[in-house]
């Protein structure tokens, strides 16, 4: 793992305020309970145009909240081959442990034209949004190679109010115009990805920007990361939105990150991998 991504912790423990009672939301929409919560649907048809679909998944939390409190993060992945169930089932009982809505695009896909893809875009985060009572303060996308670029580009080009990208095995898309750069990036990729090279250049070129990035670097090929490896992902989401907030500030998911990095910190230095 890049060692910058443990400097993130240092901006943690700036926020120092206690956490007071957070103010009841205003009441929103929610489809339930059909959609269910606590199962994957690989199929939500996007009201406006059924010819366009979306994976999903609400974490069961979301049942048991009063109705003014029902506001939750929201993940939207992108493919590279409109396999949006994919990346809900991979990650649900991450989205169960953090708290995350989860939405999977089933029409995002390599080699799309730019308006096909952004119509797909825009069709699953609309119907989302107004379905489903999301915090839009706290959204995010991510995506695997094609779709990382796709993820990185509703950032950097659409006004969609993402706040954090999570772009796995690709980087960005092809830049020729203004870009938006009020978002934070985590990189991830395998030691064995042929991207490999790609996802540390654009590290590199980051340091040039106002984007607050970070690259992980985990043992594996060209795929979308293991669970393990992407709770780190989801705990990013979840310390990019404390250093935003410190109403959000979560000591025990802090204990809890601290204490198994020094675990693994511990095994490599035995292991001589430090």
């Amino acid at each position: 793992m890049n060692v910058r991504w443990f400097f993130l912790l240092i901006l943690l423990f700036s926020c120092t305020a206690q956490t007071p009672k957070q103010k009841e939301s205003p009441p929103g929409r929610l489809q339930l309970p059909n959609p269910k919560a606590g199962i994957v649907h690989k199929r939500i048809n996007c009201r406006a145009d059924t010819a366009f679909s979306y994976a999903l998944y609400l974490p069961k939390a979301i049942e048991n909240l009063p109705e003014a409190e029902k506001a939750f993060p929201v993940i939207f992945f992108f493919d590279a081959h409109k396999r949006g169930a994919l990346p809900v089932e991979k990650y649900a009982k991450l989205a169960e442990t953090y708290g995350f809505v989860l939405a999977g695009s089933n029409n995002s896909a390599n080699g799309q034209q730019p308006t096909a893809m952004k119509q797909a875009v825009s069709m699953m985060l609309s119907d989302v949004e107004k379905r489903f009572r999301i915090d839009k303060k706290r959204m995010a996308t991510a995506g695997f190679s094609g779709g990382a670029r796709v993820a990185a580009g509703v950032a950097l080009f659409q006004d969609k109010g993402i706040t954090a990208v999570i772009g796995c095995a690709a980087g960005f898309p092809q830049i020729n115009t203004r870009f938006n750069t009020s978002f934070n990036y985590l990189g991830m990729v395998g030691d064995k990805d042929f991207n490999y090279l790609e996802m540390v250049n654009l590290d590199l070129a980051l340091d040039q920007t106002p984007i607050h990035h970070y690259l992980l670097v985990f043992d594996g090929k060209h795929d979308w990361p293991p669970a393990e490896v992407m709770r780190e992902g989801f705990e990013f989401l979840a310390f990019e939105a404390m250093k935003r907030d410190p109403k959000l500030k979560d000591e025990s998911l802090i204990e809890t990150f601290l204490s198994r990095n020094d675990s693994i910190k511990k095994v490599a230095y035995e292991t001589n991998d430090l």
